[in-house]
């Protein structure tokens, strides 16, 4: 016990000697912070970085602070922006222990992506300088392609160029368990590029398909318990799978009918006009649901159910959210 809290204490040490090290702009004096603040790949960059390396002290019981703080003596001695880019890929490679031999052609897949999204990439003429990369990812009605060449700095893959972006930058690191990690900046053109936060960072495995298990009601985290989410799936019918991929975003609404229910909204980001869903249930078990999408004519139909015996009366709940919708005939 004592030689645990021992160790406690000092990782607890290193962490607090090393932690926060992310160039704050509001108190930029030295030269080096001043340029990574002028700089906005820089500012991502450094961001990124910082909350990788504090992953990695926070994660391990002997976390290697001296190896951090090595870094940061570095990234101090540059003196152009060219040579703060360099430390940090630097930085990166000595984390991952990056520049070693890496397989990176495949598909990789984002295991990252919660329901309604997805990523994919497609890594071709890998060598020890570059690779071609072919990324797609989806969030709901929104896509986003990138096609582009990248280049490899101490095992690190380095995108600038994306396609119609020139100053949009992307990294791909290659993890200790043998996944991919990619991050993109969040500013500036990338924002342009990447419509509604559809953005292709995460975690990537390896795969001829995409590895994460078929997502229901319940493991999306809208029903709280396999005994509510069958009895949803048995009244629900073929619609349940309609309900799934209508929970690309969920919000929790008011009861206004007082049966101690839980209601929550789901729509699809980029068309919650017209592909939505609410869900209503309560802790005997009542279900009220109602779903909305365009039919064969392009018009919006409703699809009510509920396990109750009256199948007419809808709750005011549900008659509130449907009122926000219009309906042409």
């Amino acid at each position: 016990m004592k030689t645990f809290f021992i160790s406690l204490l000092t990782g607890l040490v290193l962490l607090l000697s090393t932690a926060a090290q992310a160039v704050d702009c509001q108190r930029a004096s030295s030269p080096t912070e001043q340029m990574v603040c002028r700089d906005p790949e820089l500012r991502w960059l450094d961001h990124t970085l910082d909350a990788r390396w504090l992953e990695q002290l926070v994660g391990q019981a002997q976390p290697n602070g001296k190896l951090y703080n090595e870094w940061l003596q570095q990234r101090k001695a540059c003196s152009s922006p060219f040579c703060l880019k360099r430390a940090y890929f630097q930085g990166y490679g000595q984390l991952f222990n990056a520049n070693r031999h890496i397989d990176w052609s495949g598909e990789w897949w984002n295991v990252s992506a919660t329901n309604g999204e997805s990523g994919r990439l497609v890594i071709k003429n890998a060598s020890d300088f570059s690779a071609e990369l072919d990324l797609h990812a989806v969030r709901g009605a929104y896509k986003i392609d990138i096609d582009s060449e990248a280049r490899r700095y101490y095992g690190v893959l380095y995108v600038n160029n994306i396609n119609g972006a020139e100053n949009c930058a992307m990294i791909v690191v290659p993890r200790q368990d043998g996944n991919l990690e990619v991050s993109t900046q969040s500013n500036g053109s990338c924002a342009l590029l990447f419509p509604t936060d559809v953005r292709p960072d995460g975690v990537y495995v390896r795969g001829d398909h995409d590895p994460r298990p078929a997502s229901t009601l319940l493991n999306t985290g809208i029903l709280p318990d396999e005994k509510l989410d069958s009895a949803f799936r048995q009244l629900a019918g073929d619609e349940y799978a309609q309900y799934v991929a209508t929970a690309n975003a969920l919000h929790y609404t008011q009861d206004l009918d007082n049966v101690s229910a839980k209601a929550m909204t789901l729509r699809v980001i980029g068309e919650a006009n017209r592909r939505a869903a609410i869900i209503m249930y309560n802790p005997s078990g009542s279900i009220w649901a109602m779903r909305v999408a365009p039919n064969a004519q392009n018009k919006l139909e409703f699809h009510y159910l509920t396990n109750q015996e009256d199948k007419s009366a809808i709750p005011k709940t549900i008659q509130g959210w449907r009122s926000h919708f219009i309906v042409t005939q």
